[in-house]
Order: structure tokens, then sequence, then C-alpha cells
């Protein structure tokens, strides 16, 4: 199994356990990505280019070293926690409520 598959279908397991919900389709448009390419990654065929895999990383608040399988700190800066706020105050609502959904559900698994 590809370390990205892994990661990627943790990420997709904490979110559906945030909230039932959400579906694929919801999911990969976070990223900017459609359902047929998430269900690749789920299902191990191929990952995104490095611009997408950065968005993912970016959206979902952990480094793309963790999301290759490169480390097990999943944190984008564990120093600086929220070097991401001023970008993120430029997003729209919507996006920002997604991704603070994100944040709390990987929050949650990172304090366990």
């Amino acid at each position: 199994m590809s370390n990205f598959k892994t990661r990627i279908t943790q990420l997709w397991e904490e979110m559906k356990d945030h909230d039932y919900r959400t579906t694929q389709e919801d999911f990969a448009g976070l990223f900017g990505a459609t359902k047929n390419q998430l269900k690749g990654w789920l299902r191990g065929s191929g990952e995104p280019n490095s611009e997408l895999m950065k968005t993912i990383a970016r959206v979902s608040n952990v480094s793309v070293d963790w999301l290759v399988g490169n480390t097990d700190t999943r944190t984008l800066d564990q120093a600086n926690p929220h070097s991401y706020d001023e970008k993120i105050k430029k997003l729209t609502p919507d996006i920002r409520r997604a991704i603070d959904l994100i944040i709390k559900s990987c929050s949650q698994y990172q304090s366990k």
C-alpha cells in the first residue's frame, strides 16, 4: 500500500468520523479535486500532482512529508501553527468552515 493512499484514506476516515454526511465529492472539493480522483487515490491508483499534493496538505493542516509518508509529524509548522491565519482570513466563509472541520477532526486524532 502506498504511503499517500494510507494517509489520504486516514484523512477521509477522519472527515467521515467528524461528519458522517460528508460525501467523497465534498471531501475532494475541499482540495479542488474530483470525486473520481479521490476514489482513485483511495484505491491506490495514482497520486495527485505536486501542486495538488501541496493543496491537500495545506487544507488538511498536515505537512506534505506526512502526506507522502516521510514523517509521522502531521502538522505543517509545529513551531508556528498559526502561520496560515492571514491566508485563511481571505477565504470564503464556506471554505473556512470546511477547513475548521478538517482541523478539528485532525486535532482529535493528534491528541489521542
